[in-house]
């Protein structure tokens, strides 16, 4: 690992069982999390706090690059993230909150710099599907796509829409 960044999984003897490096090159060489995911892989928070860009990659278990995400310019990936199993990933992060509502705050540091966290759903092909937005000082933001967006099911037919009755037994006389 004199390479750069990387980590270690060490078993409960104190035993190496593996070892990563990363490329950090699109991120300033920042790596503020590291996670083992139930495929082997490593998942890998970069940059983090204020650095720029921030976002995750992952690495198989040899250290090859398996994906990468950087989150959009004006967000900044902090603490935690989440692979969920259909692939698409969850990040926290900081947004700097608008001027307009950073002149309410009642701490004249705060006047001046504010964020406020945002959770991101991303799919593996670097779309945003969800997002949260929890303003400081301002109400709060969601924003969900359709029930029916899912890339996958697109290639699906429509099923057959029937009605459906209750069996007798649970019928309810009047």
């Amino acid at each position: 690992m004199d390479n750069g960044p990387g980590a270690v999984l060490i078993d409960m003897n104190g035993k190496i069982i593996n070892q990563w490096t990363f490329d950090t090159g699109n991120v300033n060489g920042s790596v503020s999390r590291v996670e083992l995911l139930k495929n082997r892989h490593v998942a890998v928070l970069m940059g983090g706090g204020w650095s720029d860009p921030t976002g995750v990659q992952e690495y198989d278990w040899d250290s090859g690059l398996v994906s990468e995400y950087l989150v959009p310019s004006g967000y900044r990936t902090h603490h935690d993230f989440d692979k969920k199993s259909n692939g698409n990933w969850l990040f926290i992060c900081y947004e700097s909150v608008p001027e307009e509502n950073r002149k309410m705050a009642q701490h004249p540091r705060r006047r001046e710099e504010l964020y406020s966290d945002v959770i991101l759903e991303v799919t593996p092909d670097k779309e945003i599907v969800w997002e949260y937005v929890h303003e400081t000082g301002n109400s709060n933001r969601s924003h969900r796509y359709p029930y029916d967006y899912c890339p996958a099911l697109q290639k699906l037919e429509s099923p057959e829409e029937c009605p459906v009755s209750p069996p007798e037994s649970m019928r309810v006389e009047r």
